[in-house]
């Protein structure tokens, strides 16, 4: 990637943070809904795309303090953990999801399944 290229990533990735702490810092109704997705787990999304998968992990946890058991933020954190070669927190988001996870429409799920197990296994 080109210098250009470098400049435009760091842009978007601090846009997407300041987006993420914006809308944390914002009082809800209660009788709103919530963000569809929120800007905390897209800004760990892009993070994760970037190769970035330490600080995508810091991402997911504090999407995860708020909504504790959110789909894509267990995946996201799991998926991260073993990118970054933290087979401890791999293992303990992946077993999380498969714990809340129900049905198995999902390949997600039915990774996060087949990992938990191995982790038991190998205990």
């Amino acid at each position: 990637m080109d210098l250009a290229g470098v400049g435009k990533v760091r842009e978007a990735t601090a846009a997407m943070r300041t987006a993420a702490d914006l809308e944390e810092s914002m009082d809800k109704s209660p009788v709103t809904p919530g963000a569809v997705v929120p800007a905390r787990e897209l800004l760990a999304q892009m993070l994760q795309e970037q190769a970035r998968p330490q600080e995508a992990i810091a991402e997911y946890e504090a999407v995860l303090k708020t909504a504790p058991n959110r789909f894509n933020a267990l995946w996201g954190a799991a998926s991260s953990a073993e990118a970054a070669g933290n087979a401890a927190v791999a293992s303990k988001y992946f077993r999380k999801l498969a714990d809340v996870g129900v049905g198995s429409e999902r390949p997600e799920l039915e990774t996060a399944r087949k990992k938990a197990a191995g982790a038991v296994a190998r205990n």
